[in-house]
């Protein structure tokens, strides 16, 4: 397939060549017609002057051949040898006295053969034809088209290499394009943009610009997904290992005996509570288009720090643990969240 460049090329040479082929059509047409009607002016006013009827006068120019036809056919040139008249003898014996008699009564000029004349009427019913060789004629039209080929061809040639760079400093912008679309499709810099100018190539190169933009909002909102996916992930794994640690340390306390079963099932309980909590917010989370809502109520935070250091000595039995609270300390907050802060914040003290 032909590059753009080629096809505007090829188009733009086609349709000068068409026009001027035109033009040339059009002008040679327009020249073989005014120098036939000079030609048939001059015969009708040689045809009109009186000494034409004189046989053996020759006053029609010296370009003309005089003939006379007897009204039995014969025919014989009087107008001299230059130019020569036989090629005008034979096509008059060809055509006959009858023909020549009718065009002399229209009076008007007609064809005989190539050439061009005009008949009239003489002395003892002779008639006199006056013919007008029509070689200068051709010659002059064949070299007008002789000409005009070679000016076309002159023509088209430099058009060819004056329009192919325009076309080619014409379509830079076009290429520049494509060679930046090229950069942003293999190396995956979408920050690069293409160069704007008020025309068309250039509002075009807007609108990629603002697609560019588009695409790269888009994949910064697909690495922002996906590092939220990843944080859900880690933050699901992180939550949901806190209350599992605890209802299976709840769960071997049980066994050993060192828990009452009253305390291990409502620790447990509780634990599975927090857990299903959990869930459901890490659920709200996945959604990424919002953060979980907050639950706010008056709650005692010194239960939920007792609640926390007991969990946190049933998972790890062997590290003393000691609690400072008042009896009570009543604040509206959202408990499900502050027993995640106490179970995190414990956890790390295990873990670090």
């Amino acid at each position: 397939m032909r590059s753009l460049n080629a096809r505007l090329m090829a188009g733009l040479l086609a349709v000068t060549a068409i026009g001027m082929v035109l033009m040339a059509v059009v002008s040679t047409a327009a020249l073989r017609g005014y120098l036939m009607h000079r030609v048939d002016g001059q015969l009708q006013a040689v045809q009109k002057k009186p000494a034409l009827a004189r046989v053996g006068d020759s006053v029609a120019p010296a370009r003309y051949i005089i003939l006379n036809m007897a009204p039995d056919g014969t025919v014989r040139a009087v107008s001299g040898d230059d130019p020569d008249p036989s090629a005008a003898l034979e096509q008059a014996r060809r055509m006959g006295p009858g023909v020549f008699f009718d065009e002399a009564a229209g009076g008007r000029p007609f064809r005989m053969g190539g050439m061009r004349a005009v008949a009239r009427v003489g002395l003892r019913g002779h008639v006199t034809i006056v013919v007008a060789p029509l070689g200068d004629i051709r010659a002059s039209l064949a070299w007008l088209i002789v000409t005009e080929l070679l000016t076309i061809a002159v023509i088209l040639g430099v058009l060819a290499l004056l329009g192919r760079w325009l076309i080619r400093r014409g379509l830079a912008p076009l290429a520049r394009m494509a060679t930046t679309a090229h950069a942003i499709a293999s190396g995956g810099d979408l920050r690069a943009r293409m160069e704007e100018s008020p025309s068309e190539v250039g509002r075009l190169a807007g609108a990629i610009n603002v697609m560019l933009g588009r695409i790269e909002q888009a994949f910064v909102a697909r690495v922002r997904s996906e590092a939220k996916v990843r944080e859900f992930v880690a933050n699901a794994s992180h939550e949901l290992r806190t209350p599992l640690t605890t209802i299976r340390g709840y769960s071997e306390l049980y066994e050993q005996g060192a828990v009452d079963a009253e305390e291990a099932l409502r620790r447990i309980s509780a634990e599975s509570e927090r857990m299903r909590r959990l869930v459901e917010e890490l659920l709200e989370l996945a959604r990424l288009d919002k953060g979980s809502a907050l639950t706010r109520e008056d709650v005692d935070l010194a239960a939920l720090a007792r609640d926390a250091v007991a969990d946190a000595a049933a998972v790890e039995p062997e590290r003393p643990l000691a609690l400072e609270a008042p009896a009570h300390l009543t604040a509206l907050v959202d408990e499900g969240r502050i027993r995640q802060v106490l179970a995190n914040l414990l956890a790390n003290v295990r873990a670090h």
